[in-house]
């Protein structure tokens, strides 16, 4: 074990050198993990620092009294992935047998980790490791899936940068996020052209697609008017989830896939609790401005130590709702729906929702929720898990949420 962990120690440090990025002194940043409004203030005392990236990719940062460059890891294999080791459908990860059954026009929030007396540290110390799957290999695999939603919305003329990340988790389409990044999907079907959004696959700007709310949590947008509207600050995590559906490209020209790549979501929380690393990978935005936001945003990705298991309910508990990273650099505005992902078996171990207060990356604690925490949060809501979410006739099923409850949500 003591050397298991040497090894993946040397591999780490190998593989991040230079990356962990100081922020204070180059940015005062906004700290929060809201997928809204990019907010920077460049230090030109700092003249440049050059910085590595994962996988061996490094690029160079210049402070300058404009906006400055792109602080976001491109990636070298956008869209381009070797053969995948997918279930039937098309999706990374082994298949198990462990499923259980008005808003404001520019919404200024900020969704930060606040102090949450009633959650419970989990001990990860009393499980092994397995075996790791190669983070080059599997971060390629895993690319195409994680996705980039944008939105713009207008205010007082101007239009407003809104970027988030999701995951599909489904083969036909189903794009699983947070609450907080999918509600502005339910403003664009208000058809007032004030709310605009797209779904940018793989980081190319040429596969951009629309989509819709399949289902999004009514418990968290019922529990968050206030982070909405801007008038607290506020967020856990709990319950703030939401599906989307890619209906179709944005170009006519294009067509949609008759199968998206994807990832599994692993709902087995002793499945989890094995895993002392993930994968992370989202768009995260922090350090861009309005205009790169739209031009230059890429997929970034990183390995993290998880430091906890979390539990809602206040009690010692067998469900594992959340999972925390602590010092990671993927802890930015934007990166809210990006995915956890086993370096086991290539699941979705969860999905990234809030970051705590710090003035650099390496001092934010992530926090992500689990699947199994939506699971048991759908099974309370609506009566069914996360498997019949996403089973069925979906298309039926998101214009029975729009035309329901949906409704009633964007009259909040």
């Amino acid at each position: 074990m003591t050397e298991l962990l040497v090894l993946i120690g040397e591999k780490i440090i190998s593989l991040f050198v230079g990356v962990i990025i100081t922020i204070a002194g180059v940015f005062s940043i906004n700290t929060d993990m809201s997928s809204t409004r990019i907010v920077y203030t460049p230090d030109i005392s700092l003249k440049e620092q050059k910085r590595t990236a994962l996988f061996g990719e490094s690029f160079t940062m210049q402070a300058t009294s404009t906006e400055p460059k792109n602080g976001v890891l491109k990636s070298n294999t956008d869209g381009l992935a070797p053969e995948v080791e997918k279930d039937e459908k098309g999706s990374i990860g082994t298949e198990e047998s462990v499923y259980a059954d008005s808003f404001s026009t520019i919404i200024k929030k900020t969704q930060e980790l606040v102090a949450d007396t009633s959650r419970t540290m989990r001990d990860i110390s009393a499980y092994n490791e397995a075996p790791l799957i190669d983070a080059d290999k599997l971060n390629t695999l895993i690319r195409p899936a994680v996705v980039n939603l944008y939105c713009t919305a207008r205010a007082n003329g101007d239009m407003e940068p809104i970027s988030g990340s999701g995951v599909l988790i489904d083969s036909r389409g189903i794009i699983l996020t947070n609450a907080h990044v999918a509600q502005y999907f339910l403003l664009d079907t208000d058809g007032n052209g004030i709310v605009s959004c797209v779904v940018r696959v793989a980081g190319s700007y040429s596969k951009v697609y629309r989509a819709q709310p399949l289902y999004i949590s009514s418990e968290w947008i019922r529990e968050n008017t206030g982070v909405i509207t801007g008038q607290k600050d506020g967020g856990t995590g709990e319950n703030d989830y939401g599906f989307l559906i890619i209906t179709g490209p944005v170009s006519d020209a294009e067509s949609r896939p008759d199968a998206f790549v994807s990832i599994l979501p692993e709902l087995s929380e002793h499945e989890i609790q094995k895993d002392s690393y993930a994968l992370l990978a989202s768009y995260p935005a922090e350090l861009l401005g309005g205009v790169s936001v739209n031009r230059d945003l890429s997929l970034l990705s990183s390995i993290g130590e998880i430091t906890g298991f979390l539990t809602f309910n206040g009690v010692p508990s067998e469900n594992l709702d959340a999972i925390e990273v602590s010092g990671n650099i993927l802890s930015q505005r934007g990166s809210s729906g990006g995915a956890l992902i086993s370096l086991r078996t290539g699941k979705l171990i969860g999905i990234i929702s809030v970051s705590s207060k710090g003035d650099t990356t390496e001092s934010r604690i992530l926090r992500a929720i689990t699947p199994s925490h939506i699971n048991r949060a759908l099974a309370l809501e609506a009566g069914v898990g996360l498997p019949s979410v996403i089973s069925g006739d979906i298309f039926e099923a998101s214009g029975v949420f729009l035309s329901g409850t949906g409704k009633e949500l964007r009259e909040i």
